[in-house]
């Protein structure tokens, strides 16, 4: 799991290094998505290490984030 939260963590790091020096801002919801997911992980990973607050958070701000990715795509 601690892997896959790194992987993604390189994922949004990388996303948003290439739209800040592109000027393109056209990776937005792709960065969104992959920070939902990160944030997913994230609370996995917290509730698995009995925090359940900090769990319930993390999903509800993955939730978020995925709401809004699916929201940019739709619209």
């Amino acid at each position: 799991m601690k892997l896959l939260k790194i992987i993604l963590c390189i994922i949004v790091f990388a996303i948003a290094g290439y739209s800040l020096w592109t000027d393109e801002f056209g990776t937005i919801p792709i960065l969104l998505l992959a920070a939902g997911l990160m944030t997913l992980v994230s609370g996995i990973i917290e509730l698995q290490e009995k925090r359940k607050l900090n769990a319930y958070l993390s999903f509800l701000s993955a939730g978020f984030c995925i709401f809004v990715c699916v929201y940019i795509f739709f619209s």
